[in-house]
């Protein structure tokens, strides 16, 4: 997840304020779809899931040490050399089909300015980003 942030901080206006609010809707997004779609009779697996992976997310403190070690260090891809490398139009529609993307209020998109970079959406909020780099 930090490397998504890393972008993104390279806006001079993005304070720890709007990066807090952006994890809270993030987290927000992923119990609700794990609610929404976890099978009822699977329940406390689900409950386990939440309370051993994602809950540790859900920590203001380790976002604000995120935070810190975002404004104080850069590892972007592409200023250690690498280049993106553009996400096929078939992985956009594998990428779709797996999701169910018409019966569900999950989304799959390529970046309009990142090629290289596919973003998994519920309801509009981005859970998951990936990038190919070469």
């Amino acid at each position: 997840m930090e490397k998504q942030w890393t972008i993104v901080i390279k806006n001079t206006n993005y304070t720890f304020s709007s990066y807090f609010n952006k994890n809270f809707i993030h987290y927000q997004s992923i119990f609700e779809s794990l609610e929404l779609y976890f099978p009822s009779h699977l329940a406390q697996a689900r409950l386990a899931m939440e309370s051993l992976f994602l809950a540790p997310q859900v920590c203001s403190f380790s976002w604000f040490q995120n935070w810190e070690e975002m404004t104080s260090v850069s590892d972007s891809c592409s200023e250690i050399g690498l280049q993106g490398m553009r996400i096929s139009k078939e992985n956009l529609l594998q990428a779709k089909e797996v999701v169910n993307e018409r019966e569900t209020p999950f989304k799959v998109r390529i970046e309009e300015e990142r090629q290289h970079e596919m973003v998994l959406e519920w309801k509009g909020i981005s859970v998951v980003r990936v990038s190919t780099w070469m």
